[in-house]
């Protein structure tokens, strides 16, 4: 019977906290320029015309009171507003598939790492054999990323909050 697996006793020591944070922050300014770019300049003039332009005027009807810090008479209107609603469940579906595209590509082409990660010379390696991770792992990865993200930060946070305050 052959022995399971066993991961490669640790060769290289994991990078340090900050590079992983300062990658991060470049990979999430990047994937904001780019959903910027193709949801404000492409997709919303060609497919949400009319949404816009509703809620354009919405905002110049009730910029008094979101000056004065009221917000609840333009949250009602955008809740009564089918429109509106569709425009921004539509915007929140295309960042997170462009969040996907970004982590799929750049782990596709740069083998495990993101652009950030290769401004600070960091990669992701498989912890059996501390080479890159096969090509539909680093796809599934990337959707795992980016599902946690978009979707599950918030209850993440809060998780961490919480397991801090009992450590």
């Amino acid at each position: 019977m052959p022995s399971p697996i066993r991961p490669v006793p640790l060769l290289l020591p994991p990078a340090p906290m900050s590079l992983r944070l300062l990658a991060a922050i470049c990979d999430f300014m990047l994937i904001g320029l780019i959903c910027l770019f193709f949801i404000g300049k492409l997709w919303m003039p060609m497919y949400a015309t009319d949404a816009m332009l509703e809620f354009n005027c919405l905002l110049d009807t009730y910029m008094p009171n979101l000056l004065q810090g009221q917000w609840e008479p333009l949250l009602e209107q955008i809740k009564n507003s089918p429109s509106l609603l569709n425009l921004f469940q539509s915007i929140d579906h295309l960042i997170f598939i462009n969040t996907w595209i970004y982590y799929a590509v750049n782990a596709y082409f740069l083998q495990g790492g993101t652009v950030g990660k290769e401004i600070f010379n960091l990669r992701v390696l498989s912890i059996y054999n501390l080479q890159p991770q096969p090509i539909i792992n680093r796809i599934i990865r990337a959707g795992l990323l980016s599902f946690c993200l978009l979707t599950a930060w918030p209850f993440l946070m809060v998780m961490t909050g919480c397991f801090m305050a009992i450590n």
